[in-house]
């Protein structure tokens, strides 16, 4: 795999986890009333900053795969015909949003009442933006990535990653103790994205095996693809018993979900190196 290419992964993957977050976000203040001094909101507030900082981290690492960053700003002149213009563009809309609403609530310009809304501008946002980041790749001269596999996975990234990182933020920022409410419905979202990315890597997407002539000989193809589901299935194994058994112990609770994203970020990061192995175009 070429140099510039691991920039495109952490690229998509720290979008793709900002966009999660958002959406995140918006769930939990969807099934939690927010207030200026309740945990909601200050949890909201820090993951705004957070999925910010993020977003601009992403944007800056993007350049690495660019001969001339400089140039980028050229390409959304092909907004019609062009992916990548469109996902520019969505890149710097999300990216400008977070800053105005992270602006807005570190000079408490912006009223918890009306974060919803702004969190569901942004949510969309965010989807549409990864929406364009899966459509990019899925080039017809590329059977690999020409499929709904590509836009399934990098949706379940986008999901998982915002879900587990969710926990975290609401574990440690919580003046409470856990409550299942909140662990039972992000544990949902994360299993119910396992399922599917299951479905989808056994019938939609590409076969990964060492025969499969889209990848490149270097690639240990089996034992990435195991390792991979491996971590997936430790990191949603942890949150369901810490979900029905919680440790006593805050600080090992809390440790427990960061190793639970911590697997879910490592298996991501896999699967996108065997995405990114699989390039095999066909045709001129």
């Amino acid at each position: 795999m070429h140099n510039t290419e691991y920039s495109l992964i952490l690229f998509t993957l720290l979008g793709q986890f900002s966009a999660g977050l958002i959406v995140c976000l918006l769930v939990l203040n969807l099934i939690r009333k927010s207030g200026t001094g309740n945990d909601t909101g200050m949890l909201t507030r820090k993951g705004v900053y957070i999925a910010t900082g993020v977003m601009i981290m992403s944007m800056i690492i993007s350049f690495f795969h660019l001969s001339s960053p400089l140039s980028a700003i050229y390409a959304l002149s092909n907004l019609k015909h062009s992916w990548l213009s469109r996902e520019i563009l969505m890149v710097s809309l999300f990216t400008f949003l977070l800053l105005a609403v992270s602006a807005g609530l570190y000079l408490d310009k912006v009223k918890m009442k009306h974060l919803r809304i702004l969190l569901t501008i942004a949510s969309v946002t965010g989807i549409l933006m990864v929406f364009t980041m899966a459509r990019l790749y899925m080039i017809s001269t590329v059977p690999a990535w020409n499929n709904p596999s590509t836009l399934i996975s990098f949706f379940a990234s986008t999901l998982v990653l915002g879900a587990s990182f969710v926990l975290i933020l609401f574990y440690r920022l919580s003046s409470k103790q856990p409550t299942q409410d909140i662990s039972l419905t992000f544990v949902a979202i994360i299993a119910l994205v396992f399922i599917i990315n299951l479905i989808n890597t056994i019938f939609i997407g590409p076969e990964y095996h060492e025969g499969n002539i889209a990848f490149e000989p270097e690639v240990s193809i089996r034992l990435h693809y195991y390792l991979s589901w491996f971590f997936w299935f430790a990191g949603l194994s942890i949150l369901v018993w810490q979900t029905y058994s919680p440790v006593k112990n805050q600080k090992l609770f809390l440790n427990c979900h960061y190793f639970a994203f911590a697997c879910f970020f490592g298996a991501e990061i896999i699967s996108r190196v065997l995405f990114y192995q699989s390039f095999y175009r066909i045709g001129i």
